[in-house]
């Protein structure tokens, strides 16, 4: 496999804010991409005490407290070098 020449400038979970921006709205998230709400996850904490939750299938999109005994995975955003989309 060819090298690309690139760095991963930051890896980090996707934000609320970003999720709304794909389309998601409190309750629902079924106005996003269908990758978006294809797994059940967190996302990046909206205060101490709660954080950002989507439900497979779009039924669930809010802030919710944090449950450790949810089997829920997390959605991680990774940054890349703008170098590697250069010519």
């Amino acid at each position: 496999m060819e090298k690309l020449n690139a760095s991963v400038d930051a890896v980090r979970l996707i934000t609320g804010d970003e999720l709304k921006g794909l389309g998601c709205k409190v309750p629902y998230c079924t106005g996003a991409p269908a990758y978006i709400y294809s797994t059940s996850y967190w996302s990046s904490p909206y205060s101490s005490s709660s954080a950002w939750r989507v439900v497979a299938g779009g039924k669930t999109f809010g802030q919710n407290p944090v449950e450790t005994k949810n089997a829920y995975g997390v959605r991680p955003v990774i940054e890349l070098s703008k170098s590697l989309f250069e010519q």
